[in-house]
């Protein structure tokens, strides 16, 4: 339980999404929205979070360390995709 709750809840991307993300899209919303909003976010946390341990459970048989390690490197390219594309925009801000 430990571990889980220092991986989802100390990891600094998901304080900056947390904080900063979700923080700023509230603040466009009209005040009577706020609770509809915070309620649909901790109703898509529970279900990604409650889906992702349903899969994983049920395929767990499959989970090798070779599928594993292909996951987290399609995951990685997909990030590396963003940073460049993000870092892209940056720069053509600027030209």
């Amino acid at each position: 339980a430990w571990m889980c709750f220092a991986v989802t809840w100390l990891n600094p991307q998901a304080i900056i999404d947390g904080s900063l993300l979700l923080g700023g899209y509230r603040a466009s919303l009209p005040s009577f929205a706020s609770g509809f909003f915070i309620g649909g976010v901790a109703l898509a946390s529970l279900s990604w979070f409650l889906g992702l341990t349903t899969v994983t459970s049920i395929f767990k048989s499959v989970m090798s360390e070779t599928v594993l390690r292909y996951i987290n490197i399609v995951c990685g390219l997909i990030i590396i995709f963003y940073g460049l594309k993000l870092g892209y925009s940056f720069i053509n801000l600027f030209i």
